[in-house]
C-alpha cells in the first residue's frame, strides 16, 4: 500500500481513497512512499509520476493483487519500478517510450 506526501506536507494513502485515479489532477506529490517486508522504498525528486496496481490471473481464473508499477518521471527519463510481494525491479527509458496514458501522470515537486 503506498502513502503520499503533498506539496503543503498533507498525506494521502491508497486506504484513504481506493484508487489512483481518484487523486486530483492538480495536487502536487513530494514524495511516494512503500512498506515492503518491513523497509521503506521511498520516490522523491520527480516532475510528474503514476502508480498502477498488478494482477495476475489465479488458477480460478480471478485476478489477485500481486504488487505494483511505479513510474517516476525527471528530466525526460522515466524510472519504472516493479513491486513485487516477492521482489523489486527497476529500469530506465526515454519518456517518449512511456506507455502509461496521460491521464495517469500526476505532478511532483523536484
Amino acid at each position: 500500500m503506498w502513502r503520499l506526501t503533498l506539496e503543503d506536507d498533507s498525506i494521502i494513502t491508497e486506504k484513504m481513497i481506493g484508487y489512483w485515479d481518484n487523486l486530483g489532477k492538480d495536487i502536487k506529490i513530494k514524495e511516494i512512499v512503500f512498506r515492503v517486508y518491513g523497509n521503506k522504498v521511498v520516490f522523491s525528486n520527480f516532475s510528474g509520476c503514476c502508480i498502477a496496481r498488478i494482477g495476475e490471473l489465479s488458477v480460478s481464473a480471478q485476478q489477485r493483487h500481486v504488487g505494483y508499477c511505479i513510474y517516476c518521471i525527471k528530466d525526460n527519463i522515466v524510472e519504472e519500478t516493479i513491486l513485487k510481494f516477492n521482489n523489486i525491479s527497476s529500469k530506465e527509458y526515454s519518456i517518449s517510450e512511456l506507455q502509461v496514458p496521460e491521464r495517469c501522470i500526476r505532478n511532483g515537486v523536484n
